[in-house]
């Protein structure tokens, strides 16, 4: 039988090669007990899917959030090609429990509802033998109302490596993805399961469960194979990176083959939720070796405790946080505090004080927020927990930046909740705004070293620093227009939150960015009128409009205060400590690389950046 799986990327220039094949290949052939004989198609793992011309007798979609839309058009063109074709579907944006399902998975005939390697080799091995293809962890679209039943995980510590096993296909294509002048990632798992149920979460149907590890000699011989072909990302799977002792002699080999094949390749993962030491070290043993490519994500999801027991959240305590904070800020490793906008029990006002917590813990160079996505099989898109808690949600399109090939990023279709029992649509517009109007104004940077400092050396608080920005007219100005975008699509048809400025399309805060730009002067003339800085004032302002960018005229300064000493030393306090001096009264120099008069193209370049890539990116970081 000749069998053809599907699992396209999420980037046009950035593909992963496609693991989920080599998973079902090497299980198959080196692992599964009976004897299957399986023609494998090359398959498909591009941006762009294309069926080949060769005919096949089973399609294997795998669905992602950003890859289910073409894995159900691919299957609907597989069927018209050729009605025989049988479509097999699974991953974890296939809503099994939704009856419904068999609607948009209009061509599907059977879902996988669990781990994958065995039912796939069950199925295969069913229909080679003419047996009934209705077998444990399957449902067929001709008995759609079969009950689910638990099927046993995998004991992965005996599985052959797909790495091993298919290494010479894995060479040629990950060649072939290199050769195009493509970005080659890599996906690499040492464990499965969560024992964590958080309810805006499902990693690959395994949270709630037991962890399970792979062989561990496997594992290192897998990185000494992979890490040959130069891969520029290699993305660990696991749900919580760091929780065993041994996972850093993981990051030691991967250090020790970068250096070994003269090739510095981006290692990222998630971290462990309550057990940092392991974190800290693979952290820094990365950052050492220039292999933790940008800011690495600190998950808060919100600061609120009702909120956390609400999404299952409370059971992963900030304290531990805070220690993993505390000890990465002092190596010298960036961080990003984040957050999960539209968790149930939320309201403004608690929304604000999460948004300003994350100041107080000293993320000042980012903070990145979440949309809350309604996957089909977290705990939180079940019909029991939306009742509880009346959530509402609309279906639309997303990214973190706007779509398109240059920009490498596709918007994708999916579900985000926008009312709930504690907060309505417009309360929910609100929470978006002061989300936009902080990284503009804080992390982008043009007011955080005024913020920073009406807090240290003024005792004024964030929350009333940034109140009196919000409040200024020409302000609030600006974020009607970001209001009328969030309002049209949250109550109307636009599929996405992005905004128009001038020929560009941008992010809310982008745009609230070059528009505040357009009237600096302006804010910080009333801003001076509504926070005291004393003495300081001509200084503090001059400081501010000479590092951040902006389109005022930019030449070498003095100042009568070192302002650059003192930051430097403010951005390196622990969370929630004060700076106990005031700057030095001392003629201080400031002189740029060069006397830069941004232009506004210039300036929306200098803001176009990935996520995670974000910290100083609007920052003038010589007179840091």
């Amino acid at each position: 039988m000749k069998i053809l799986v599907s699992n396209p990327c999420l980037h046009p220039y950035s593909i992963y090669p496609p693991y989920l094949w080599a998973r079902f290949k090497t299980y198959i052939e080196c692992d599964y007990d009976k004897d299957v004989d399986v023609e494998w198609l090359e398959p498909i793992y591009d941006h762009f899917p294309k069926l080949p011309d060769e005919e096949f007798d089973i399609l294997v979609i795998s669905c992602y959030v950003w890859n289910y839309e073409k894995q159900i058009e691919l299957a609907r063109l597989a069927k018209k090609n050729n009605p025989n074709v049988f479509v097999f579907a699974g991953g974890p944006q296939v809503p099994y429990n939704d009856i419904k399902v068999w609607e948009d998975y209009d061509s599907v005939d059977a879902i996988c509802y669990t781990e994958g390697e065995k039912v796939f080799a069950d199925f295969l091995y069913a229909w080679q033998n003419g047996n009934s293809l209705d077998i444990d962890g399957v449902i067929l679209r001709t008995n759609k109302e079969k009950p689910k039943v638990n099927v046993p995980k995998l004991a992965l510590d005996n599985l052959a490596s797909p790495y091993l096993h298919c290494k010479d296909d894995m060479e040629r294509i990950c060649k072939e993805i290199k050769d195009k002048g493509h970005r080659l990632n890599l996906i690499w798992e040492t464990n499965r399961g969560c024992p964590y149920s958080c309810t805006f979460c499902d990693w690959g149907m395994a949270t709630n469960s037991k962890v399970k590890r792979f062989n561990e000699h496997s594992l290192f011989e897998e990185i000494k194979v992979f890490m040959k072909w130069k891969p520029d990302l290699v993305f660990i799977a696991d749900a919580n990176w760091g929780m065993y002792n041994d996972d850093v002699e993981f990051i030691k080999a991967l250090v020790e083959e970068r250096y070994k094949n003269n090739y510095v390749s981006t290692v990222v993962f998630s971290a462990a939720k309550n057990k940092k030491t392991i974190v800290n070290k693979s952290l820094e043993l990365l950052h050492k070796a220039g292999m933790n490519g940008g800011a690495n994500q600190l998950g808060f999801q919100h600061l609120d405790p009702e909120v956390l027991k609400i999404i299952k959240r409370d059971n992963i305590k900030t304290t531990k946080s805070l220690e993993e904070l505390t000890e990465t800020y002092n190596s010298g490793i960036d961080v990003i505090g984040v957050l999960i906008l539209g968790n149930p029990g939320d309201t403004i006002e608690k929304w604000k004080h999460s948004l300003f917590q994350l100041l107080y813990m000293q993320f000042h160079d980012d903070i990145k927020v979440h949309d809350f996505m309604l996957l089909p099989n977290a705990p939180a898109a079940q019909p029991d927990y939306i009742e509880e808690y009346k959530i509402g949600w609309v279906e639309k399109y997303y990214n973190e930046k706007p779509g398109g090939e240059k920009n490498n990023r596709t918007l994708y279709k999916t579900r985000f909740i926008t009312e709930s029992f504690s907060f309505t649509r417009d309360d929910w517009v609100e929470m978006q705004i002061w989300s936009y109007f902080l990284q503009a104004c804080h992390t982008l940077g043009l007011f955080r070293f005024l913020s920073m400092f009406a807090y240290h050396a003024r005792d004024v608080k964030y929350e009333e620093f940034y109140e009196a920005v919000f409040s200024i007219t020409v302000v609030q100005e600006i974020l009607d227009e970001v209001r009328e975008v969030l309002r049209e699509y949250v109550f109307k048809e636009k599929q996405d939150k992005f905004i128009n400025y001038g020929n560009s399309t941008l992010t809310n805060d982008n745009f609230i960015y070059m528009k505040m730009v357009e009237n600096l002067e302006e804010i910080y003339d009333i801003l001076e009128t509504k926070i005291e800085f004393g003495e300081y004032t001509d200084d503090i302002f001059k400081f501010q409009k000479g590092v951040s960018y902006n389109s005022l005229q930019k030449e070498d300064f003095v100042l009568q205060y070192d302002f650059k000493g003192w930051f430097n030393k403010t951005l390196k306090l622990e969370p929630f400590k004060k700076i106990n001096s005031l700057p030095e009264r001392t003629s201080t120099e400031y002189k740029y690389k060069k006397l830069p008069k941004l232009s506004k193209t210039e300036i929306v370049k200098a803001l176009d950046r990935a996520p995670n890539y974000r910290h100083r990116i609007a920052l003038h970081g010589e007179l840091l």
